[in-house]
């Protein structure tokens, strides 16, 4: 099984001296593809700042992430904006729909953003609502969700 996530050794402390907090002690994860897989853990067990470091919205201390052969803790961070632009992808509990627009619209709006033509746009949009079960609601508007 060749990785597509590969976490090695990471660590992250958030402040210092006798406040320092250790969010992440070592931590090592290997995610194949085609692996589905559920971060699990009480409020304030890493889970997080995992996800922010995998996606490169945070760095850590120490350790490594390499996604898909390429290593996120060396990347600048214009490198790290295309690999969340192209490569990894977040569902946020607190989503932000943007209520005047279709549950098609707002999942378009980052490929929008990206420049993805219109048609190739409706399509990977169509297919992204299919995969997550919401096909059949692709016109309504979030509070009809």
């Amino acid at each position: 099984m060749t990785p597509i996530i590969d976490v090695t050794e990471v660590t992250r402390t958030f402040g210092s001296g006798p406040a320092a907090t250790a969010a992440l002690r070592g931590i090592n994860m290997t995610v194949g593809e085609g692996q589905l897989v559920a971060l699990r853990g009480r409020s304030g067990s890493g889970k997080t700042t995992l996800l922010n470091i995998v996606g490169g919205l945070d760095a850590p201390d120490s350790g490594a992430v390499r996604i898909d052969g390429k290593d996120v803790t060396s990347m600048s961070e214009q490198q790290r904006v295309h690999l969340r632009r192209e490569t990894v992808a977040y569902i946020f509990q607190s989503f932000s729909l943007l209520p005047g627009l279709s549950a098609a619209e707002n999942a378009g709006v980052p490929l929008r953003i990206a420049g993805m033509a219109p048609k190739a746009r409706e399509e990977r949009v169509a297919t992204m609502l299919t995969l997550v079960g919401l096909a059949d609601h692709a016109r309504h508007r979030p509070g009809e969700l």
